[in-house]
């Protein structure tokens, strides 16, 4: 090995020849059928990267060439050496997916609303998060038993169900069959009635029928823009005189003063990566994700609207609502610090 090598041993490090490395320990000892070389070529440059069988450390990484959009994946158990004399010419990865390609109208949300999704989600989104979330909505709203309630993009159904539990009268709309029939078999389970819809949010098919529209953990945004104010259009014409509507989103001015450019989670073993990019003139975060599942790596790319308060406030005001107000995860008055934006947008009577 040339003395230009560098070992990398676990997260965030950046090496000398270009990689940048997302790691984890996660135990010890490894078959010496994994030892070998992983190589990518990528913009007209060879990059070797070679790993090899440990004794004790262990990492799982994601390997990936700093500007040049190829990533590696290596759910192995090794040590990593970097080193540009490790020179063999390979076929990089081919361009990721565009979920939310810049001239298409439709957001083909299966691809990135699956069954990855849940698999990852299951363990931010599990039933305490979830009991937190509907026992949030219900002290700040104010709700009681027998309010009608329609759940935008419901997806799995964790809080319709919940708050069908607690007495209220429930639909939830998603796109997504999926999830749909995981949204059913819970509230089954729970012996809830919750009447489940497959459907496009921008095209609701209810007229004055709710006192209440739910969008909770950033399930609105996905859409360029005329597509999104058509969402928020179509729950004001969903909701009765009176009616409100709520929305959870990023807090934008928070999300700005820390922002992270690279998030990764784990689930049993599979990874999963998100490259964060904000464009200050659209208001949207680009995000490209790599989902490392069973060894099989899967790219795709969407971007969401990130909203300051003051932008979406006059959305809605054009939409049709009469007054909207914010406020942090903790129910108090929004303010800079909050990570999430809660916004309540109430029709005239």
């Amino acid at each position: 090995m040339c003395t230009g090598c560098t070992r990398v041993r676990v997260a965030c490090t950046r090496t000398r020849v270009g990689w940048s490395v997302v790691g984890r320990v996660v135990g010890v000892g490894l078959t010496g059928a994994l030892a070998g070389d992983v190589q990518r070529a990528a913009g007209g440059g060879l990059v070797g990267v070679r790993a090899e069988q440990v004794d004790r450390a262990a990492a799982v990484v994601v390997l990936d060439l700093v500007g040049a959009g190829v990533v590696v994946p290596a759910l192995v158990r090794i040590r990593v050496l970097v080193c540009g004399c490790h020179e063999k010419r390979v076929t990089p990865l081919g361009p990721p997916v565009t979920v939310n390609a810049v001239d298409a109208q439709k957001f083909e949300t299966e691809r990135l609303f699956n069954a990855d999704y849940l698999r990852f989600m299951a363990g931010p989104l599990g039933d305490e998060r979830s009991d937190a979330d509907a026992a949030f909505i219900w002290r700040l709203l104010g709700l009681e038993p027998g309010v009608d309630v329609l759940d935008l993009a419901c997806g799995h159904g964790r809080i319709a169900n919940r708050l069908a539990g607690r007495g209220c009268r429930v639909r939830g709309l998603d796109y997504t069959a999926l999830f749909l029939e995981r949204a059913r078999a819970d509230a089954a389970e729970r012996g809830v009635d919750v009447e489940y819809v497959q459907g496009d949010m921008r095209e609701l098919p209810w007229k004055g029928e709710f006192d209440l529209v739910v969008s909770w953990f950033t399930a609105f945004g996905y859409f360029h823009d005329d597509g999104n104010r058509q969402v928020l259009a179509a729950a004001a014409a969903a909701l009765r005189p009176g009616g409100r509507f709520v929305l959870d989103l990023n807090n934008q001015a928070a999300i700005m003063n820390t922002f992270q450019h690279t998030v990764a989670l784990e689930q049993d073993g599979d990874m999963l990566v998100d490259r964060n990019s904000f464009d200050p003139l659209t208001g949207r975060n680009s995000v490209e994700r790599t989902m490392i599942i069973d060894g099989r790596a899967n790219r795709l790319e969407y971007f969401v609207r990130l909203f300051p308060f003051t932008e979406l406030r006059s959305w809605l005001l054009d939409a049709g609502f009469a007054a909207v107000d914010g406020y942090g995860e903790d129910g108090e008055p929004l303010n800079f610090k909050h990570r999430r934006m809660i916004v309540v947008a109430r029709l005239g009577s």
